[in-house]
């Protein structure tokens, strides 16, 4: 990042000193390099480090900060005593500097100084086994209340009263006080003055409704004559005149007069929204006066005690359990932290003197208990640094009100300096003009929580964009439109949309600006990323660049619950345990089967079938294995007993053969560490095992973070994951799909502002008023979130912003005081809504799409993997399972090699080579390859091949072709390495190490010819390429 040294801001943000001071730090403006800087100011001015505590939100956040410290504490000779302390130094997130309290005065707690946090899922499944205990007990003991509570609310059974315990429970977590909470709700919830303070919440929402009526017939004023207007003031007058609930009750109409003939489209428009909104208020008033609304929220006190003594107890056995094996979640331990501070002056005053300056990072996304644990250590020398525009973990807690409240108080001299960093130094001044303009228009503190027309509009900085300025830079709007046969998706069109201009920039030599160099240079695939709210659409973008040969990497998280090392590690300890227990029954031979069908065996369907069908278990290789583990049982503990079966299976080899090596390591090391962990509680092989099935069954994930491989390829990504980085050129799709609401769905719920909310029974289940209440305020919370990630969103684009989207401009949107009308943005449901209330303001960056020239096919399906695991290449039908199990891992059916030996070591490394090499062939571009960060050695294996000749006057490439298709009854399937077209026939390719005379090989590429000759009108040839040898080898 290119920036002067530095700007007046950013001179305050690093010196000022002597008060709390906030940062408010828009997108690229610096942010890490000012925190950084200002900690070495400290050092410099003789603060030893270790008096400086450095609050962070991830353990990367905290690692990246200690190197920049470290970088720069190295300029300084005089201070390497400093330099060496920076590793023990409390820079470091939140969770680690309270677990460090909580263990330092672990006596003071009446907890082991051995206390852990529980491994992943294992709280969850505690959780679910307590409270279907407690349910249990209910029943059993008929306890009046509880049994109200589900008689009047479940069918079929108590899953929905048992899940919303748990949520609520969850979500009552985030109260410091929770246990007092619960203990005096009911006294101090269900009582005359705070219920008339509902009631009058709920007439104020009533009344802005009315008001937005009256902007309304204001805006309809202009479509239509006077005398119509009039007719509706007149109608409308009084409620618009009511003053009290039962005043609007008496006066809402029944209907609005039609429209005079031949009004505009416009009108129409305005004219429906006023009696959409009419609708509302009479929904909303639909009690007969504040009495009966009291009563109402009366009726549900019985299901709330049920609901609390129901947590209560829940709390008390999950603490109980949690104190018994020394293991708890991260909220405990900030909560015991917290309870550390306040109930020892001492030890509260000695750290209030200790640290010169507490400094946090990304303070926007501080949680209610993290900033109360702060308010006991501060000593009006708080540093908070954030931008509250990026605040986007509202599901983690996150509080942006926390930010903001600091930012307008210190903004009037209110207990300390605000500072503004607004200078963005990552991008082009054209994408900083683009996201100011939409901003301007969208966001400001009612809705989005920023001013961001006083406050927050970003300054172009970079100037070295100044001397780079060879295209069109400006936003793009990419609009299209489903054509009428209605063959082809939203998300199909623009995928191909997106595809076919990515191939456009890259043939047409595209020029951005170097980060490092600053210099001029063609864009490359890794100059692109496309970012969408969430990852469902990702699959088909891999399946269609794949077709279109553009490389693409997606960055999300591995679900590793259901993955295939999971299941397998499942499965044999399934058979070990069968084994012991001498208990050959339907599990056990569909786990046989599964492990037999994997990457350890390998045995085809016919040899399965044979063994599973004769009974031969025991004179398998597998069974051997299993037997061996077996009888060792009775003295291995779990952490032994995972370790004992990767080791005799030979895991670590064995996963060489299928690819994606590290990502496979990284899984198995990872349940290893929850083997462990667990191990550690007291699980044995039993146990664990009843603990992979209930993640299953549960639908529990267990997550990894991977780290990707920097390769010149597309990256695709959610927007939470991009947070923090940067592309040349950004995409975004997927605008038209709804926003997650699903929680208003739920019959009970815990706001933090209206308390538990549970229906009434009239007849069937009815909503208080409460339910209108949460509804505005959890969508105002949710649309200013949403209009907070897409800041996030746009802000990552060095040089272009292009979104695709059908544009829809919305009729009723208008500018009022400067932004769009909050009618208008209180009902944004989606990006798209967004976008469409802003189409009269950037209509010079709408670009139509001709959807006929995208070459739209759904041949992109052909070539990517089906899902085969129900196909057996065998004459005769195999059953072993007499109800729905996991699913089997089958692998190598249809044309799949066969392996029949294991690699030795010493050819594990060309194997590696090899793998390497073919992962390099199914990515490079061979008309225009881009060698970037490839080896010397690989570059030229590669271009060898480009230049044996193969693929000169190719009209068509594909890579990694894969089918499935039936033949004689059966269903076969294979993958072709590389499949050219050209005018006159096809060229099929396969790739090999060595060993170019393998039968097995040459059975299977005659099988591909079979295929493709089947389905193309042309002749095929087929050919061996050994990647070690560079030989070409026509069968």
């Amino acid at each position: 990042m290119i920036m002067p040294k530095w700007t007046d801001e950013q001179f305050a943000a690093i010196h000022e000193k002597g008060q709390n001071i906030i940062v408010s730090a828009g997108a690229g403006s610096g942010k890490t390099a000012v925190l950084s800087e200002r900690v070495l100011e400290h050092v410099k001015s003789g603060i030893d480090i270790e008096d400086l505590l450095v609050l962070t939100f991830t353990n990367a956040a905290a690692s990246e900060m200690k190197e920049r410290i470290r970088r720069k504490l190295m300029d300084f000779p005089e201070l390497k005593n400093q330099l060496d302390k920076v590793e023990l130094a409390y820079i470091t997130t939140f969770d680690a500097y309270a677990f460090g309290i909580v263990k330092k005065y672990n006596y003071l707690l009446n907890v082991s100084k051995n206390i852990t946090i529980a491994p992943s899922g294992v709280i969850e499944l505690k959780k679910r086994e307590i409270l279907n205990s407690i349910f249990e007990e209910k029943y059993a003991s008929k306890d009046l209340l509880f049994l109200k509570l589900i008689g009047d609310f479940c069918l079929k059974d108590d899953k929905e009263i048992f899940e919303s315990v748990l949520s609520m429970s969850s979500r009552l977590d985030n109260l410091y006080g929770k246990s007092d909470y619960l203990e005096n709700y009911l006294e101090n919830y269900y009582n005359d003055f705070n219920l008339d303070n509902f009631i009058l919440e709920y007439t104020k929402l009533i009344k802005k409704k009315i008001s937005n009526i009256e902007m309304a017939v204001d805006y309809l004023s202009s479509y239509v004559s006077g005398d119509y207007v009039n007719k509706i003031i007149e109608l409308l007058s009084p409620m618009l005149m009511a003053t009290n609930y039962v005043e609007i009750k008496n006066n809402v109409p029944e209907k609005l007069p039609p429209l005079p003939r031949g009004s505009s489209e416009e009108a129409k428009v305005i004219k429906s929204e006023l009696s959409s909104l009419i609708k509302e208020i009479s929904a909303l008033t639909r009690y007969e006066n504040e009495t009966e609304i009291k009563k109402t929220i009366w009726l549900t006190k019985d299901y709330v005690q049920a609901i609390i003594q129901l947590i209560l107890e829940f709390d008390k056995r999950l603490m109980a359990w949690k104190m018994d094996n020394d293991v708890y979640e991260f909220i405990d331990i900030a909560k015991m932290a917290i309870c550390v501070l306040e109930k020892n002056k001492t030890i509260r005053e000695d750290l209030k003197n200790k640290y010169k300056e507490i400094l946090i990072d990304e303070y926007q996304d501080t949680n209610d208990l993290q900033d109360l644990f702060i308010s006991y250590i501060q000593n009006n020398n708080v540093y908070m640094v954030g931008d509250v525009k990026q605040s986007i973990y509202r599901f983690r807690n996150a509080n942006p009100l926390l930010f903001k409240e600091k930012y307008d108080k210190y903004s009037d001299l209110n207990g300390g300096m605000k500072i503004d960093l607004n200078r963005n130094f990552r991008s082009r001044k054209e994408v900083t003009e683009n996201i100011n303009l939409i901003f301007n228009l969208i966001m400001n503190d009612e809705i989005g929580g920023a001013d961001y027309i006083s406050s927050h509009q970003m300054i172009f900085g970079n100037l070295a964009y100044d001397k780079v300025n060879s295209e069109n830079y400006q936003m793009e709007i990419l609009d299209y439109k489903i054509p009428d046969d209605k063959l082809f998706s939203k998300e199909e069109i623009e995928i191909f949309t997106i595809a076919r201009d990515i191939e456009n920039k890259v043939n047409s030599d595209y020029k951005i600006m170097d980060k490092n160099s600053s210099s001029e240079r063609s864009i490359t695939y890794g100059d692109f990323v496309i970012l969408m709210d969430r990852s469902s659409a990702f699959e088909n973008y891999k399946k269609i660049f794949e077709y279109l040969n553009i490389p693409l990497t997606i960055y999300q998280d591995k679900t590793i619950s259901n993955s295939v090392d999971i299941l397998l590690i499942k499965n044999i300890y399934n058979i070990v345990i069968g084994i012991k227990d001498r208990k050959f029954d339907t599990l056990f031979k569909y786990s046989f089967m599964s492990i037999l069908r994997s990457y350890l065996f390998r045995l085809s369907d016919a040899e399965i079938f044979k063994i599973i069908s004769q009974g031969l278990f025991k004179e398998t290789a597998l069974y051997e294995k299993c037997l061996k583990i077996a009888k060792d049982f009775e003295r291995l503990n779990n952490k032994d007993f995972y370790n004992r079966i990767i080791d005799d299976f030979d895991f670590y080899n064995k996963v060489i053969t299928i690819g994606d090596v590290n990502e496979h390591i990284i899984t198995l090391n990872s349940i290893g560490k929850i083997a462990s962990d667990l191990c550690n509680l007291g699980y044995g092989p039993r146990q664990f095992l009843d603990y992979l099935k209930e993640v299953s069954e549960k639908g529990l994930d267990i997550k990894l973070s991977l780290n990707k491989e920097s390769s010149n390829s597309v990256k695709i990504m959610t927007i939470h994951a991009s947070k923090g980085l940067e592309y040349h050129v950004c995409y975004f799709s997927g605008l038209y799909k709804k926003f997650n609401i699903d929680d208003l769905k739920n019959k009970f719920y815990f706001s933090s502002d209206y308390g538990i909310l549970a229906p009434y029974i009239d007849g069937g289940p009815k909503n208080t008023i409460l339910k209108s209440l949460l509804k505005s305020k959890y969508l105002h919370e949710e649309i200013s979130e949403k209009l907070r990630l897409f800041y996030v969103a746009l802000t990552r684009a060095r040089e272009k912003i292009i979104l695709v989207t059908q544009v829809e401009p919305n009729l009723l949107s208008f500018k009022s005081n400067g932004v769009i009308n909050d009618e208008i943005r209180e009902n944004y449901l989606s990006f798209a809504d967004m976008l469409n209330s802003v189409c009269n303001y950037v209509t010079s960056y709408i670009k139509e799409v001709d959807v006929s020239k995208l070459g739209l096919t759904k041949d992109y399906n052909l070539a990517r993997k089906r899902d085969f695991r129900k196909f057996l290449a065998t004459d005769e039908t195999l059953v072993v399972m007499d109800k729905p199990c996991d699913e089997i891992e089958l692998v190598n059916t249809g044309f799949s090699k066969k392996i029949d030996n294991l690699y030795a070591n010493e050819e594990k490394e060309n194997i590696e080579l090899g793998l390497k090499l073919h992962g390099l062939l199914e990515f490079i571009n061979f008309k225009n390859p881009d060698y970037e960060g490839i080896d010397e050695g690989l570059k030229t294996k590669i271009q060898r091949f480009i230049d044996s000749g193969i693929l000169t006057g190719a009209i068509n490439i594909y890579k990694e072709y894969e089918f499935i298709y039936e033949d004689s009854g059966k269903q076969l399937h294979g993958v072709i390495d590389l499949l050219i077209e050209y005018n006159d026939k096809f060229a099929i390719v396969d790739y090999k190490l060595k060993n170019m005379d393998d039968k097995a090989y040459e059975n299977q590429l005659l099988g591909y010819k079979d295929y493709i000759q089947l389905i193309r009108d042309k002749p095929v040839q087929v050919y061996l390429y050994s990647i070690m040898d560079e030989e070409l080898l026509e069968l």
